[in-house]
C-alpha cells in the first residue's frame, strides 16, 4: 500500500479518512493508524465533501420519485406503547403500563426522570414512581394547566425535591413532588419550610405556586 499517497490525499487533497479507505479498500481504522504513525494531525477542517454529478442526481431522483411519503403517518397508541416498553430496557411489559390510559402523560413522566434514571434503575421503584404521580391530583392539575396553556414554559411540570439535593435530599419517592418550572426556580435550594416562610414573610403569591 502506498503510504505516501495516503498522506498526500489527506494532507494536500483534503480528502476525508472515509473517502480514502474506500479508495484503498481498507478499513477506516487502518487508514487512521497510518496517519497517526506518520505524525499526521487528524482533523475534520476543510475536508472535501462528496460532489454529486448530474447523472448521479438524476438516478437518485428516478429511484425516489415514486416513494410514498410517511410524513402523514401517525403511530397508533399500541405502537407507541410497544416502542416505549422497548426503549425502557426494563423487565416491564405492556400489561404493566396498561393501567395508564393517557400515553402522552405516561411518556412525559418517563422523560422527566430520564437524566436521573440511575436513581430509578429498580423496576419496582419505577412503577411506584408512575403510580405515585400519574394519579396524583397536584401533578394532574399542573399537567392539565400546562396543556391548556399551550405548554407554557413557566407552567411546565417540574420534578421538585422537598429537601434539596444540596441539603442531603434524596431521590426517594417521599422526597419528590411536582410543581411548576417557575416555582422550582424560585424555590431554588430552600427546604419546603424555608420556602413557605419566605412566601409568608414577603407576601409572595402566584397562581404558578403549588407548594
Amino acid at each position: 500500500m502506498d503510504i505516501k499517497k495516503v498522506i498526500k490525499l489527506y494532507q494536500e487533497d483534503k480528502l476525508s479518512i472515509n473517502k480514502i479507505w474506500k479508495q484503498f479498500k481498507r478499513s477506516n481504522s487502518y487508514i487512521k493508524q497510518i496517519l497517526l504513525d506518520n505524525d499526521v494531525e487528524i482533523n475534520h477542517k476543510n475536508r472535501k465533501k462528496y460532489i454529486y454529478t448530474d447523472e448521479h442526481r438524476r438516478k437518485i431522483w428516478e429511484k425516489s420519485k415514486w416513494r410514498k411519503s410517511t410524513l402523514w403517518f401517525k403511530q397508533t397508541e399500541l405502537t407507541r406503547r410497544k416502542n416505549m416498553v422497548w426503549h425502557l430496557k426494563r423487565r416491564i411489559t405492556l400489561d404493566d403500563i396498561e393501567k395508564y390510559n393517557d400515553i402522552e402523560k405516561l411518556i412525559f413522566l418517563n422523560n422527566v426522570i430520564w437524566r436521573h434514571r440511575k436513581y430509578f434503575e429498580d423496576d419496582v421503584k419505577y412503577i411506584k414512581y408512575l403510580d405515585k404521580f400519574y394519579f396524583d391530583d397536584i401533578f394532574n392539575n399542573i399537567y392539565n394547566e400546562w396543556i391548556e396553556n399551550w405548554k407554557c414554559k413557566w407552567k411546565l411540570p417540574s420534578l421538585e425535591h422537598l429537601l434539596p439535593i444540596s441539603k442531603w435530599g434524596t431521590f426517594d419517592l417521599y422526597n419528590l413532588t411536582f410543581t411548576t418550572w417557575f416555582e422550582n426556580r424560585a424555590k431554588a435550594e430552600m427546604t419546603l419550610e424555608e420556602w413557605r416562610k419566605f412566601q409568608k414573610d414577603t407576601w409572595t403569591k402566584s397562581n404558578l405556586f403549588y407548594l
